[in-house]
């Protein structure tokens, strides 16, 4: 599975909206990250959905906390162990910088990048 973390403006939306379709294409199962937009006040939160219509496959309860850092609870850090997904988040290196590993790698791998793009989780 591969999982598209969202954040940002409409700009950003856009973009992380592009790689999201990107991966679709190469990936059977690409899903999206929403979770920080609970607590993302800076730009109008979510805009794909209610500029565009544009809805995604969204992230489980579940698959939020196995496969993401979001939740530090002893059961769910015990369980990312056990899942082999505790060591999965990797940010770019070059800020803005194409990887092509993101689109060959089928090991359980997460791509970010510090300038607050998009993220990727892949396994």
């Amino acid at each position: 599975m591969k999982i598209v973390k969202f954040l940002g403006g409409l700009g950003n939306q856009l973009f992380q909206y592009a790689f999201f379709l990107a991966l679709q294409q190469k990936f059977k199962h690409v899903k999206a990250d929403l979770i920080d937009f609970e607590d993302y006040h800076l730009h109008n939160g979510f805009e794909l959905e209610r500029v565009f219509n544009i809805s995604l496959p969204e992230l489980s309860t579940f698959e939020t906390n196995i496969y993401t850092r979001n939740n530090n609870k002893w059961l769910w850090r015990k369980l990312r162990r056990l899942y082999n997904t505790k060591h999965i988040y990797i940010e770019e290196t070059i800020p803005f910088s194409y990887m092509k590993e993101i689109f060959e790698d089928k090991k359980a791998t997460t791509i970010g990048d510090t300038g607050n793009i998009s993220n990727i989780l892949i396994k």
